[in-house]
């Protein structure tokens, strides 16, 4: 793997939805009970991750979901007294009976661990800005639980993580979600600047009225313009220049005026080692130390565009569609601008970088970390997982921009 590859984020999980068969739609139902009793358990909440998809158990314990794409599903049961249910949900063609048994929760006092409480304010502000996000949308939003994130911080390591054991419950004013968020680990280094997070997510609709729906129909839309999603949309559409998308290889080579590091660490040690107040050593010191500061790899941008055609091939399954490139994608969306403020990035040699026909527009680019095609289905929705890292635009997954699977943008 090219560093170039080394630098892209990789967003693990979510538990993405998958949609891999023929089947457009199915139907399923089933009975909650408790596994002690075996009683029906009454307005048990069951929910379909990664969308707004959610019912409700009656006075039997009974639920139904129907009009779900078929494929593989995570179905998430809570109810109050009894631990959050995660059932693996494989939907098929024909109708199906999930049956669900609930484990009453053991209330346990745990050990209490006495903790600098500044500390951990600080380290919650680190989380809000790492897990959240740092957009204006992101400044609207608010934790109502954040008491139970188990978070820790190493400054000689510079890395944050953090879990939670129950669903860390979001709201966002700003598109109008509820996010609950089961957080298996969440990794910040900030010394490699790395993030990643694994976990389960689902969504719930806020109420509101007229003129609040209307802003978040608005703001939902404006973030899923130029996103990943919309691209692949394009891509299956055939109609990446019409949508504002322009891409095109982004190749890595070594930088031939940039000598090997062995060489550069040993002609540095060599000039303190011997006479280090000699002006000759000094001036060659600075020589080798500002080689040192060289890049590594030269980036260059190919002058055709790719097509759609290049990269997308139908999928075994009708309907589906194989993503398949090598090198690297490097993608402008033409229809965003960025903030000047943004621009200090490039700056940074781990960043993405930003080439002169880019401009002040969105820049993305995708990179494949396996081998063999990522499948998606014909709205655009990743079917296969950990096939490819993700860098600038695309590679911010904060909360403060997730969108449900099952959103619709507006064609208007």
């Amino acid at each position: 793997m090219t560093s170039l590859a080394k630098k892209f984020i990789l967003i693990i999980g979510l538990v993405l939805t998958s949609l891999l068969s023929h089947a457009q739609y199915t139907n399923i139902s089933g009975k909650v009970i408790d596994v002690q009793t075996a009683a029906p358990v009454q307005n048990a909440e069951v929910y379909l991750t990664n969308t707004t998809t959610r019912t409700a158990t009656d006075a039997n314990g009974n639920y139904s979901i129907n009009n779900i794409p078929a494929g593989k599903y995570e179905l998430i049961t809570r109810h109050l007294g009894y631990a959050t249910k995660a059932t693996d949900l494989v939907a098929s063609t024909k109708e199906q009976t999930l049956n669900i048994g609930l484990v009453p929760k053991i209330i346990e006092l745990s050990e209490v661990t006495i903790t600098d409480v500044n500390e951990w304010k600080r380290n919650l502000e680190r989380f809000k800005l790492e897990f959240i996000g740092r957009d204006t949308h992101a400044a609207e939003c608010y934790i109502l639980n954040e008491d139970i994130l188990q978070l820790r911080y190493s400054s000689k390591t510079q890395i944050l993580t953090a879990k939670t054991d129950d669903f860390l419950e979001v709201i966002n004013p700003a598109l109008g979600y509820k996010l609950r968020f089961l957080i298996k680990d969440l990794t910040v280094d900030y010394k490699e600047l790395r993030y990643s997070y694994r976990g389960s997510m689902i969504f719930e609709e806020l109420p509101g009225n007229k003129k609040e729906q209307k802003k978040w129909s608005k703001n939902r839309n404006d973030i899923y313009e130029g996103s990943f999603r919309h691209f692949m949309s394009s891509v299956i559409a055939a109609n990446l220049k019409k949508n504002g998308f322009i891409v095109k290889r982004l190749k890595e080579e070594h930088n031939p005026n940039r000598p090997a590091d062995s060489l550069i660490n040993y002609k540095i040690t060599q000039q303190f080692k011997y006479n280090p107040n000699n002006k000759r050593n000094n001036d060659s010191l600075k020589v080798w130390t500002s080689l040192s500061k060289m890049p590594k790899f030269i980036q260059t941008l190919s002058k055709e565009e790719v097509t759609e055609s290049e990269i997308l091939k139908p999928g075994n399954v009708p309907q589906n569609y194989d993503l398949q490139f090598t090198d690297t994608l490097y993608v402008i969306y033409k229809n965003k601008y960025v903030e000047s403020m943004s621009l200090w990035r490039n700056t940074n040699p781990k960043m993405l970088q930003r080439f002169p026909e880019a401009g002040n527009k969105q820049i993305a680019a995708i990179n494949m970390q396996v081998r063999g095609p990522a499948t998606f289905n014909r709205e655009g929705i990743q079917l296969t997982e950990g096939r490819l890292f993700f860098d600038g635009t695309w590679g911010d997954a904060r909360l403060s921009k997730q969108l449900p699977l099952d959103f619709k943008p507006d064609k208007n």
